[in-house]
């Protein structure tokens, strides 16, 4: 059997994306899976016959610890703060392929857990998440399968009697959630009217223990112009998927300084949670480094992409069509989602020319997009805008060849 630290190394993702499921902290399922590291050094490898359950129990073990001496205080890990958020476009907190899965780290499903004892709340992200049947969860929380079947009837009880749908991530929420930050980024609130349920509800975590909530549409698009005021000195705003769903990240000079997850129902915005607490930000922050382009490497590497993606659009219709489902895309949306990604990581660092044509683009796209927006491959090739777009594109293009 292998003991090497690399067997613990291929464990690491889902070990921690099981600690921040039961925590709802990325910092604290970090410590969490370093002490379970320790643990597992200090073993008598010998004995361990499945290392896989027993890696598992001991980070379960660590976060019920964790959770238990918070609940005898009466209050959750993070009191009445918003998780910390994680960037899962990349996998950080493992697959995503499944309804349950996706709940299992929505902020809807990590608020609501808080209301569960910790014992229910590790057997139903064990059971919801990772699949585990009832005899090998009452193995791993020393518990007898009646124990656990009855423990977590009463956390499915108490979740699905909480106000909260759980949101999806698919391209309709992608695409109503880039038409509310295109609509934020404009400052014209009044085309919020059409993208917001009527109850609509918000939650603010702004740090030092500010936090504001506010419900109804009316409320929300005043607290809109305070929140955008707050953020007077952002740059750009970049679509991208955080904690399973449709987020906004807002960055000044590349630097992520707060985020908004976009929660949908029947194809409007019902929730909107915001974190712009520095402290609470932290892991998100330091994902974000990493992908858009802190190394010269990095930079080299999305410099590519985006010259591929001015490259495609500004082919005739029929050709980008004949592109877009070679790249195993679904529509023209999820090409401008990734322009606009690799255009916010690298505005920074591009010639001013460049970056203007590309601001012009990026915003004609934007325009283009949400529920209306002729971005079917069939209204594609007839749509009047995509002349523009393609002019436009071919004059990036040949910018940044020069620029290369």
């Amino acid at each position: 059997m292998t003991t090497t630290p690399e067997l613990f190394d291929g464990e690491r993702g889902r070990l921690f994306g099981l600690a921040y499921r039961l925590l709802g902290s990325a910092a604290d399922a970090e410590d969490a899976v370093q002490d379970a590291y320790l643990r597992w050094r200090r073993a008598d490898h010998a004995g361990i016959t499945a290392p896989r359950a027993w890696l598992t129990k001991a980070v379960t073990n660590l976060c019920l610890t964790r959770l238990t001496a918070a609940h005898a205080r009466h209050e959750s890990a993070a009191g009445d703060a918003l998780p910390e958020p994680v960037l899962t476009g990349g996998g950080a907190l493992g697959p995503l392929e499944t309804v349950e899965q996706r709940e299992s780290v929505s902020f809807a499903m990590l608020v609501l857990m808080r209301a569960l004892t910790p014992v229910e709340r590790a057997v139903f992200v064990l059971r919801t998440a990772f699949d585990y049947p009832y005899p090998e969860l009452a193995s791993l929380l020393d518990l007898t399968e009646a124990g656990v079947r009855q423990h977590y009837s009463r956390a499915r009880r108490r979740v699905d009697a909480g106000e909260t749908r759980f949101p999806t991530s698919d391209s309709g929420s992608m695409r109503l959630t880039e038409s509310f930050m295109t609509a934020v980024r404009s400052g014209r609130l009044e085309r919020l009217e059409d993208l917001l349920v009527a109850d609509i509800a918000t939650w603010m975590d702004l740090g030092g223990g500010e936090r504001v909530h506010v419900r109804g549409r009316d409320a929300v698009r005043r607290n809109a112009a305070a929140t955008l005021a707050r953020f007077a000195d952002v740059s750009d705003f970049v679509l991208t998927e955080v904690n399973g769903g449709p987020g906004i990240l807002f960055l000044s000079g590349g630097t992520v300084v707060g985020l908004t997850v976009v929660e949908t129902r029947g194809g409007r915005i019902s929730a909107l949670r915001t974190v712009a607490d520095p402290a609470r930000l932290a892991f998100l922050r330091a994902q974000w480094n990493a992908v858009a382009g802190v190394s010269r490497g990095n930079e080299e590497s999305f410099f590519r992409r985006l010259v591929i993606a001015v490259g495609d659009l500004a082919q005739p219709a029929a050709a980008q069509i004949a592109l877009l489902e070679k790249q195993g895309l679904r529509d023209a949306d999820e090409l401008a989602l990734e322009f606009d990604a690799y255009f916010a990581a690298l505005k920074h660092a591009l010639p001013a020319d460049i970056v203007a044509v590309l601001a012009e683009l990026d915003a004609l796209l934007e325009e283009m997009s949400g529920p209306t927006g002729p971005w079917s491959f069939e209204a594609l090739a007839t749509a009047p805008e995509w002349v523009r777009v393609r002019e436009l594109a071919a004059r990036a293009f040949a910018l940044l060849g020069r620029s290369a």
